[in-house]
């Protein structure tokens, strides 16, 4: 029921388009009205700056009838570690916090704003609020790519930290049955939305889902220690200058006198890792196949 219907004296009016709309809920009248104080405030000087307003909207069988379970509260905790993994390192530190302003009665509709570092009393640094609403945009980018199905290739300048964010987020949302739905209103009057439902989620599942990956190599250097109970070697590797540790050694082969601390050796392994869509992947494991004799270090 809009406002109009609920106080019939307002039809004599010329009422905003906001008070004659049908709305789903609260948070829908909250937004609505704002769009017209925005649309007033702009009619008269056409520069002015407001206040942003971030609206996460959680869809699913917990959230039904307006409830808010008190373990969903994680996903805002994820949005924001998204929000910061796209800002710079300088505009992070200028952000105080994003903080939470309330959740609308009769929908499941987180409300927060994000609180800024002055540079003096009553002044903010309009180049850091900018390029917070640059995060914000690319963070809603990124969760209507994966809405939209997008390749692996959409995600490939991403960095790490941010795509680490993003993985948490879209798996809360998988471990809850949640879709969610994005509105930021911008401190210039702009609008932006984004959906993350059942379809972005399973897109997000399969960029983050981790294969094994395998391939047959030789390592060549000197052995640093042996470990007879843990079945391992270390070796200091020629080429890479580093250490490598070969796991399942056979227990005949370190106490056999094959393998020796100190002495040059050059073994076949199998290096193993586990890798995901967006190239994020685990350290490598290197397991012992036998000796290679013929390429024995000099």
């Amino acid at each position: 029921m809009s406002l109009a219907d609920r106080y019939p004296r307002l039809r004599r009016r010329q009422l905003p388009e906001w008070v004659v709309n049908n709305t789903d809920d609260d948070s829908d009248l909250v937004q609505a009205a704002r769009r017209s104080f925005v649309g007033a405030i702009q009619d008269v000087t056409s520069n002015a700056r407001f206040p942003i307003h971030l609206d996460l909207r959680l869809i699913g069988p917990s959230t039904e009838g307006g409830r808010l379970p008190s373990d969903v509260l994680q996903v805002a905790d994820r949005f924001q570690g998204e929000v910061r993994e796209a800002l710079s390192s300088a505009a992070a530190a200028r952000i105080a916090d994003i903080d939470w302003v309330g959740v609308s009665e009769g929908s499941a509709i987180m409300h927060m704003v994000p609180r800024f570092v002055a540079v003096s009393l009553d002044q903010l640094d309009v180049a850091v609020v900018d390029e917070f609403e640059s995060a914000v945009a690319h963070v809603l980018k990124v969760h209507d790519d994966l809405e939209n199905e997008a390749d692996d290739s959409a995600f490939a300048d991403e960095r790490p930290d941010f795509l680490h964010q993003l993985r948490l987020l879209t798996s809360e949302l998988n471990d809850r049955n949640l879709d969610l739905e994005v509105t930021a209103a911008g401190s210039t009057g702009s609008r932006l939305n984004s959906t993350l439902s059942r379809k972005g989620r399973i897109r997000a599942k399969a960029l983050f889902e981790r294969s094994a990956v395998s391939s047959p190599q030789v390592l060549s250097g000197r052995v640093v220690s042996v470990d007879l109970e843990g079945n391992a070697i270390e070796m200091r590797v020629e080429k890479q200058r580093a250490k490598a540790k070969i796991v399942q050694v056979p227990s005949g082969v370190l106490v056999g006198g094959e393998v020796m601390v100190g002495q040059p050796l050059a073994v076949s392994v199998m290096t193993e890792h586990q890798a995901d869509q967006t190239g994020n992947r685990t350290a490598d494991k290197h397991v012992w196949v036998g000796i290679a004799a013929d390429q024995l270090p000099h």
